[in-house]
């Protein structure tokens, strides 16, 4: 290697280690930057949502409630579905007659989710579901003298994650209501927006 040739393969390990002030550094310490320069994030991406609720006495189904929404990749999405059920209260006073009056509770479905890509179009879905409604065992039981009658709230809640593809369903859950016997079935499907 000439002397010449040499002092060329220096300057240039001289070059990338200057501070960025010299001129020809300037040119190098910016290639880098230029070459590793982030592409601007896609918009999120949209998947549709499907749960079926159903409710079986034996082999029948008694209830059947569909629950469908769009849900942004990366993001939560809530639902929130239901009435104000009032609830009897009486109050009693030593020397006075009973005073009924009413409070009010919440009875519907809540539902939390969140959806993300976990790679080769598999989607990780994080539900919850809680699920309240007035039981019919209410008609079914006289209330007591001098009080009206309340009713009963039956409900129940699960919470879990499943892993789904472009357009399939799953059952995510079934259970059972230790009183009634009815069960509780729940599927879910997903299916990615184009």
């Amino acid at each position: 290697m000439t002397t010449k040739m040499t002092k060329w393969v220096v300057g240039m390990a001289v070059v990338g280690a200057v501070s960025a002030s010299a001129g020809p550094t300037r040119l190098i310490a910016q290639a880098p930057q230029e070459a590793t320069a982030k592409p601007p994030a896609p918009a999120p991406q949209l998947v549709k949502v499907s749960i079926v609720v159903a409710h079986y006495q034996g082999e029948k189904r008694t209830v059947n409630l569909p629950y469908v929404f769009y849900a942004a990749v990366g993001e939560r999405t809530l639902v929130r579905t239901g009435s104000q059920i009032p609830i009897p209260q009486t109050t009693i006073k030593a020397g006075e007659a009973p005073v009924s009056s009413f409070m009010y509770q919440n009875v519907g479905v809540n539902i939390d989710c969140a959806v993300d890509v976990r790679g080769s179009g598999i989607y990780r879905v994080l539900l919850n579901i809680q699920d309240s409604w007035v039981s019919d065992a209410a008609n079914n039981r006289p209330p007591a003298t001098g009080q009206l009658a309340a009713p009963v709230i039956q409900s129940w809640s699960f919470n879990n994650i499943v892993l789904l593809r472009d357009g399939q369903t799953l059952q995510y859950a079934t259970a059972t209501d230790k009183v009634s016997g009815e069960v509780v079935k729940i599927d879910v499907s997903l299916d990615v927006i184009k």
